[in-house]
């Protein structure tokens, strides 16, 4: 694995193999970004390697925090952490309750967003009525970015045997589209509507996923509001 950019001076991204069945492989995606005061965020992390951290040494920024941003994107924030000692470590709303294994330094909650130390970059989203994901939605402005976990899937490049069988069952096959495990997990209908509603309001011009190729171009917040059906 290396580190490869994504925008220059603001956006780089690292890719991971996860073996989910016999057959089965998802491409997992670590994006780090460079907030405006030359701070780094890393958010869903992948494993790091003493080459990539290095890489990531390297970049026009400090790394100071870490974000575990939903239920299942969690496994790898404490190599991060073990790389880099310093960062502090933000988990999904109940990721700790879920995996008390695991130490965080903070878990996010979003009664008053001023406290969180990069609001001033970054646009926090938390999606409701999926208690089962608690994903968190993270718009980045400077950039005008998207960034999600698992709420859409953009996958082209297939990997394992098995994987286009299953991914055309979830619907997720190479188009971009929300799975439908993810739709399954939506338990509270209108508060999950309600929670995705501010992205209408964003100007979207490019979507980084967690699974899935990166979209680019004016068209972008059209295309993530029709794969979500909010259009």
């Amino acid at each position: 694995m290396t580190l490869n950019t994504i925008l220059d001076n603001q956006l780089w991204e690292a890719h991971h193999l996860l073996k989910m069945a016999p057959g089965v492989m998802l491409d997992c995606r670590m994006t780090i970004i460079r907030l405006d005061d030359d701070t780094l965020m890393m958010h869903s992390p992948v494993p790091i390697s003493e080459a990539m951290k290095q890489q990531i040494e390297d970049l026009p920024g400090t790394l100071k925090y870490v974000i575990a941003p939903s239920l299942f994107h969690h496994l790898f924030v404490h190599n991060a952490k073990e790389m880099f000692p310093s960062v502090h470590t933000f988990a999904a709303p109940g990721l700790p309750k879920k995996r008390p294994n695991f130490t965080f330094d903070t878990e996010l909650s979003f009664d008053d967003n001023s406290s969180l130390p990069w609001h001033t970059h970054l646009q926090a989203i938390p999606l409701k009525g999926m208690p089962k994901v608690n994903e968190v939605l993270f718009y980045h402005h400077a950039t005008k970015t998207l960034i999600v976990t698992d709420l859409l899937f953009n996958m082209h490049t297939i990997h394992g045997a098995m994987s286009p069988l299953i991914f055309r069952m979830f619907g997720t096959y190479k188009r971009l589209a929300q799975s439908r495990l993810v739709k399954t997990a939506i338990s509270d209908k209108n508060a999950y509507l309600t929670s995705i509603a501010p992205i209408k309001d964003l100007d979207i011009q490019r979507l980084i996923m967690a699974h899935g190729e990166v979209i680019e171009g004016p068209d972008t917040g059209s295309k993530v509001l029709q794969a979500l059906g909010i259009s």
